[in-house]
């Protein structure tokens, strides 16, 4: 008796094939078998549109990673320009809001007004939501917090008052 040929995995021949880029006349010399056998198999299982199915979902997913990975570069440039922005606007309002005294330290302006005050608090706060959407928090992001101006529901006494606090008193500690 003469032995018996290994069994043949078709499914791997196949599977070569479909993902691969080799002829089916390159597929059968590199497993042992005649052209005609293996083009048999190829039609019978549509092993060309299996392939022209695999290469094309390939490219599918390559070409929407490259998006992907392109969006996602052009966000971050984004955020990382904002967030300068940011900083530049900050230093321009806190040098409009503050002056060196006599000793050489930073004191508020002598003569803010209110409503300088009051612009330069909603800007910060602006400012300070515009940063947290660059940096990626999804609250401000999603639903944009209502800005509520607490010096328009004070008397003028009380806003001369809050004036006079911060003069005196350092905006940053």
């Amino acid at each position: 008796m003469s032995p018996r040929p290994a069994k043949i995995d078709w499914l791997k021949i196949k599977l070569d094939y479909v993902q691969g880029s080799d002829t089916l006349e390159q597929i059968a010399a590199k497993y042992g078998r005649k052209y005609d056998t293996v083009a048999g198999h190829s039609c019978r299982e549509k092993w060309v549109e299996e392939r022209n199915a695999y290469h094309n979902q390939l490219t599918r997913n390559l070409n929407l990673l490259a998006a992907n990975k392109s969006a996602s570069n052009l966000l971050h440039e984004l955020n990382e320009k904002q967030l300068k922005l940011s900083d530049e606007l900050r230093f321009i309002l806190h040098s409009r809001l503050k002056e060196r005294d006599e000793t050489g330290k930073i004191v508020p302006r002598k003569n803010l007004t209110v409503t300088e005050v009051t612009r330069a608090v909603f800007a910060f706060s602006e400012l300070y939501r515009v940063d947290r959407i660059a940096l990626g928090v999804a609250s401000d992001n999603l639903t944009p917090v209502e800005q509520r101006d607490r010096f328009s529901e004070m008397s003028e006494t009380e806003l001369l008052s809050e004036l006079e606090r911060v003069r005196t008193q350092p905006l940053i500690q």
